[in-house]
């Protein structure tokens, strides 16, 4: 069996901080140390589509699931982020057993619980769970979408195979305790719709549930795009059990390569780029870089022009609904299927150090995206 090695470290969403917790792979299992949340796994056995699911575990954040591009005899760096549990929003309703309430937190999310909702792993009643939340809107920040439980893609309705989609808000329910919904109980989920989001947000979307065995988003439902108090929010009901779910609507992709290599030129880039001169080491394979890690990250918003100067994807302003990450293959490519026509940025990380950029070049109708781990005389986008 192949097999690579994942090394990085675990940290604190919000923070940036290390946390100490216990990483798996299924059949491996690390504890990270407390000063950094370093850690190493190795021999991880390279899964069927390249990916190695690991679950992430500290009793102060909830549980972290990240999928790692894992190549024979590569070795993978990461950081995987953890929420903190101290950072939930909670409401407890007065007394389900009478009656059915509807809990609202300050992220204008609310939970509408009927009657006889909730009961313990017994299957008793529980008349006033405290309810804890975590909601997410699609953030401004690459970064900030690593604590995004899985891939963005999911299994629809009477499907079997994923689809690619992007985020318009997740969120992870607790009810506590082991408690949960009762057999035959539903509740109403209500989430906002971030106000920059409202004109491209449709009037229906699916609701996607997170599968914590298989590591997949299954669709659970569809959520309705509702005014409600002169703002919009998407309503989901019924939802019968809770755990992560996920706003996400499937999305149309095109390809882009991202081509990974490492030499000292004495061209100046910007040149390149505008095509006034050729770069003769972008076609030498012995500088190619296998095995780096190309993380690709899209937002909602739409590229200026379909050109590699107007893709550039805004950190702080513009939404961050989609990632993905894969390694370059023995020829330094990593192959993507981004959204169509929105603005996008790219992080490559080696064993020497990482580098970012967004600009591209369309050849043969493939977008293709070079990056120089080396350097340039004078460089523009990097």
């Amino acid at each position: 069996t192949a097999t690579g090695t994942i090394t990085g470290n675990v940290l604190d969403a919000a923070a940036g901080t290390g946390v100490a917790a216990t990483v798996t792979n299924g059949t491996q299992t690390t504890t990270s140390s407390a000063a950094d949340g370093s850690f190493t796994l190795s021999n991880v056995a390279v899964g069927a589509d390249g990916k190695v699911k690991l679950t992430v575990t500290n009793a102060s954040y909830l549980t972290g699931y990240a999928f790692e591009p894992v190549t024979a005899g590569n070795t993978t760096k990461t950081s995987i982020y953890l929420v903190n549990k101290t950072g939930a929003e909670t409401d407890t309703p007065a007394d389900l057993t009478a009656a059915g309430e509807t809990l609202n937190f300050a992220s204008n999310v609310a939970i509408d619980l009927p009657e006889d909702s909730v009961v313990d792993a017994s299957g008793n009643l529980v008349a006033a769970p405290e309810v804890a939340i975590v909601f997410s809107a699609p953030p401004t920040t690459a970064a900030s979408l690593t604590a995004f439980p899985g891939v963005f893609a999911g299994v629809p309705t009477g499907a079997t195979t994923e689809v690619p989609f992007e985020t318009f808000g997740f969120i992870n329910v607790d009810l506590g305790a082991g408690y949960q919904l009762a057999e035959g109980k539903a509740a109403t989920l209500t989430m906002p719709i971030a106000a920059s989001l409202v004109a491209a947000a449709p009037a229906t979307i699916p609701l996607w549930s997170f599968n914590v065995t298989n590591g997949k988003w299954e669709q659970a439902g569809i959520a309705t795009n509702t005014l409600i108090g002169g703002s919009r929010f998407y309503v989901a009901y019924p939802v019968t059990h809770f755990s992560w779910y996920n706003l996400d609507a499937p999305v149309n992709v095109s390809t882009l390569q991202v081509v990974v290599s490492s030499y000292t030129s004495t061209l100046n880039e910007w040149e390149i780029m505008e095509g006034a001169t050729e770069d003769p080491s972008r076609t030498d394979l012995t500088k190619r870089i296998a095995g780096a890690k190309v993380v690709v990250t899209t937002t909602d918003d739409s590229a200026a022009t379909d050109d590699q100067w107007g893709v550039t994807a805004n950190e702080g302003t513009d939404n961050f609904t989609r990632q993905e990450a894969k390694l370059t293959n023995s020829n330094g490519i990593a192959s993507f299927n981004i959204p169509t026509g929105r603005k996008f940025s790219i992080k490559v990380t080696t064993s020497t150090g990482s580098k970012s950029g967004y600009m591209y070049e369309v050849e043969n109708g493939v977008a293709n995206a070079y990056i120089n781990m080396g350097s340039f005389a004078s460089h523009h986008g990097f």
